[in-house]
């Protein structure tokens, strides 16, 4: 790497499947000298506490979610997008960023598009089996694009695109397993199931996780249930009168480090995000997966069922799924050191721990294209 400034302007948020592949590529940026990082994203969204938490700059515009099914939000979300795209020439042309990158999301499409107006070399990356409208719009304007399935190459030009997978962040691979139990107060001679739903939580998992409780009451048993800030409260009312003769059970409303559970793991139950898969996937965990009956052109269950096909997953769906069903699928997995221990390395096989590595160095290499040229 040359010795010039580097300067790569980064959007994301909106979710935590957003924001954290986001950091995760920031963090392998920042181990170069002289990169220089500037973060857009929502005020007021998950984004712009934890990033400036981090000690990395943060501008927020005015993006705003399009909600296809209300026709009714329409003219509020044009006007955002006006105000948007506005915002973000603002910020690429007073900022003068190498490169633009976009990791998903409507915050990305303002400020790429604004990149690629001034032109400032875009990259961008999709994370799931079904490319994002805003990402199928942009893949025109980029230089570059990361994808995590090969299924979604389809929507962008071939010559662009590089299978990168989804990148997680550090602490993710390095947890280990003994040390974050400890953290945790778990027993190491237990099996330990994870219970989340993304970063907002997941109120139908919740709702039938507390119901199939009973059912999981095992002296060999210990259970992570991470509800959500939303449903916390709601969940605790439900479990109340849950008391386990064998079993361990610890409710958490959220985990800012995620890693520890995911490290002290056996089995992880959850909804089907790129970012909850590449988390487990990058782990080897064995997973059953729930997809989110809502998600964008299905594309939850066409994750999930990419990871099934593999060998590494089981799935159930959103309109099937109740406590029993759930619990029978869990005791199944527990009870049979075998299947799950093939699901796992399945699952490693799927994998790719060196996803924000990767991305990052192809965004370096395109800034030092540009620096180069000045």
């Amino acid at each position: 790497m040359n010795n010039k400034e580097i300067k790569i302007l980064i959007a994301a948020g909106g979710t935590g499947g957003h924001l954290y592949p986001a950091l995760a590529i920031i963090e392998q940026l920042l181990k170069n000298k002289g990169v220089k990082i500037l973060f857009v994203g929502t005020k007021g969204g998950i984004e712009e506490a934890v990033v400036k938490k981090a000690g990395i700059p943060f501008e927020s515009i005015s993006a705003k979610k399009l909600l296809r099914r209300n026709v009714l939000t329409y003219p509020a979300f044009f006007f955002s997008a006006v105000a948007a795209c506005f915002q973000s020439l603002s910020i690429v042309n007073k900022f003068r960023p190498d490169v633009c990158v976009g990791v998903g999301g409507y915050v990305s499409g303002p400020v790429a598009l604004a990149g690629w107006f001034l032109r400032v070399p875009v990259f961008i990356h999709e994370q799931n089996t079904v490319a994002g409208l805003t990402n199928r719009i942009l893949g025109k304007a980029a230089t570059g694009i990361g994808i995590t399935f090969e299924v979604s190459g389809k929507y962008f030009p071939k010559e662009k695109i590089e299978v990168t997978g989804n990148p997680v962040r550090e602490e993710v691979l390095s947890a280990e397993r003994e040390t974050s139990m400890k953290k945790l107060g778990l027993d190491l001679n237990k099996k330990t199931v994870l219970v989340f739903g993304g970063s907002r939580g997941a109120r139908k998992i919740n709702t039938v996780f507390a119901e199939a409780l009973k059912l999981l009451d095992k002296p060999d048993l210990q259970i992570l249930h991470i509800t959500g800030r939303d449903d916390f409260e709601s969940v605790k009312s439900l479990t109340s009168g849950f008391k386990p003769s064998a079993m361990s059970y610890e409710l958490y409303a959220y985990m800012d480090d995620i890693w520890d559970a995911l490290a002290a793991a056996d089995l992880v139950v959850c909804r089907a995000g790129a970012t909850s898969i590449a988390e487990i996937t990058t782990r080897g965990l064995p997973s059953i997966l729930i997809p989110y009956p809502y998600a964008a052109e299905n594309h939850q269950m066409l994750n999930a069922e990419v990871l099934m096909g593999r060998g590494a997953s089981r799935t159930i769906a959103d309109s099937d799924l109740n406590g029993r069903r759930l619990a029978c699928e869990i005791l199944s997995l527990i009870n049979n050191p075998e299947i799950l221990e093939k699901m796992g390395r399945a699952s490693k096989n799927f994998g790719r721990p060196c996803a924000a590595a990767r991305i990052a160095a192809i965004i370096l290499q395109m800034a030092q294209q540009v620096t180069s040229n000045k």
